[in-house]
């Protein structure tokens, strides 16, 4: 996992650091986006097109005057197929105990009750698997991001006991407010702020991995990229980035769309179709390192945009695994070994 860049010592090091990595990884997955944009067209009825990496633009191949194109979409019905056998029971999540011991085999049966059901409607699970299944059978790679924002649902004003920590349980606060009215204060409160789970299915055009590894399972590092309303972002990282219109243009397969119905001239004077005017919108990237890491001993999650640097902390994670988990479908042979 070691990359030919300086040791980042400054924040504006980190930045150049971090966004040479995504660069990198973004020219390593050019040749595979022409095969994604190309079978999503396909899927979408588009049977024609073809990937020009010299335009980046999706583009119709003129069909020779002797020949008349059939449009029979056969790869629609298979992906849909395919799909529904997937999705025809749900993934049933196990919990083992570490030991005989008691306490932790209560501990496994709560964690397959939480999982199992708290976790599948808290998260409309369904949804998400449904998203990154449909990413797998028509790119052939699909994600789920598990992330953690600690501010998700604002703060709120907790007492603190006399021993100066937070009290939660009923018969602790009455203890305290018994303490503060004897020693004659107001009870003293802190404010806690309030943080949530949140699961996204990502498609593979968002996120990238070590480069050295095959397998995302077994990567040290990676990111993944995300539209946020600017506001957000100041909310949960407290930075208020600039916005540039450039970060929300169209895709590809939405410009093609566009083209198709004969809408390039709308776009081209008022833009609303691919770039809206009522809501600053930001591109974010995310970069997760492990810990052990030479540059990070402790890991990193660093947050930035392509023009500027937000966040940079330890690895928020306890587990010590990367936040993504991939969803692999028909099994193709790397072409990345070096040997080769």
């Amino acid at each position: 996992m070691a990359l030919r860049v300086e040791v980042p010592e400054t924040q504006d090091q980190l930045h150049d650091w971090a966004r040479q990595v995504v660069n990198d990884a973004r020219d390593r997955r050019r040749g595979h986006e022409l095969m994604w944009w190309e079978q999503l067209c396909v899927y979408a009825g588009d049977l024609w097109v073809e990937y020009n990496p010299h335009s980046g633009r999706l583009m119709e191949v003129p069909a020779p005057d002797h020949k008349v194109r059939l449009p029979i979409n056969l790869v629609n019905p298979t992906v849909r197929t395919e799909y529904a056998k997937l999705l025809k029971n749900r993934p049933l999540a196990e919990c083992v105990a570490r030991s005989d011991d008691k306490n932790d085999l209560d501990a496994a049966k709560m964690g397959d009750k939480i999982l199992n059901h708290y976790v599948e409607k808290q998260f409309d699970m369904l949804s998400v698997r449904r998203e990154a299944l449909i990413w797998a059978l028509t790119c052939g790679l699909g994600a789920i991001f598990v992330d953690y924002d600690p501010n998700a649902m604002g703060e709120i004003e907790v007492m603190v006991g006399p021993d100066g920590s937070p009290v939660f349980d009923p018969e602790a606060i009455k203890q305290a407010q018994q303490f503060y009215k004897d020693q004659k204060h107001a009870p003293k409160t802190i404010t806690i702020p309030q943080g949530d789970l949140r699961v996204e299915a990502v498609g593979p055009m968002n996120w990238g991995w070590d480069f050295s590894k095959k397998n995302p399972r077994k990567a040290k590092w990676c990111y993944i990229t995300e539209v946020y309303d600017a506001l957000e972002v100041e909310q949960r990282w407290g930075v208020e980035v600039e916005v540039h219109d450039s970060d929300v243009q169209a895709n590809l397969l939405e410009r093609r769309i566009l083209e198709r119905a004969d809408l390039t001239s709308y776009t081209a004077t008022k833009g609303s179709l691919t770039n809206p005017t009522s809501q600053d919108l930001v591109k974010i990237h995310r970069m997760f390192v492990l810990p052990g890491h030479k540059y990070f001993p402790q890991g990193a999650e660093i947050v930035f945009t392509d023009h500027e640097f937000i966040d940079a902390s330890k690895f928020p994670f306890g587990h010590n695994r990367l936040p993504i988990s991939c969803m692999g479908h028909i099994p193709f042979p790397s072409l990345t070994t070096r040997s080769l």
